[in-house]
C-alpha cells in the first residue's frame, strides 16, 4: 500500500474550534452551528450568511454588494 491508497481510504474529520465570523447567522458564541462546512480555495466559508440582526451596516452593504456581483 502506498501513500495515495492510505489517503483515499481514510477520511478525516474536521471540526471548527473557533469561528470569528460574528456576523454570520450560523455563528453562536463563536461556534459554528453547521453540521458541514465547505471552504473555498481562499479559505473562506461558502455557507457564510449575514445575520441581519447582528451585522453592522458596513458588513450588510458589503455582503449585499458581493451577492449582487456574483
Amino acid at each position: 500500500m502506498n501513500w495515495k491508497d492510505t489517503i483515499s481510504k481514510e477520511k478525516g474529520r474536521c471540526e471548527i474550534n473557533l469561528c470569528h465570523a460574528t456576523t454570520c447567522r450560523y455563528n453562536e458564541n463563536n461556534q459554528c452551528t453547521l453540521v458541514d462546512v465547505n471552504v473555498d480555495n481562499e479559505g473562506k466559508c461558502e455557507q457564510f450568511s449575514i445575520n441581519r440582526d447582528t451585522g453592522t451596516d458596513r458588513a450588510l452593504r458589503q455582503h449585499d454588494f458581493e451577492q449582487d456581483n456574483m
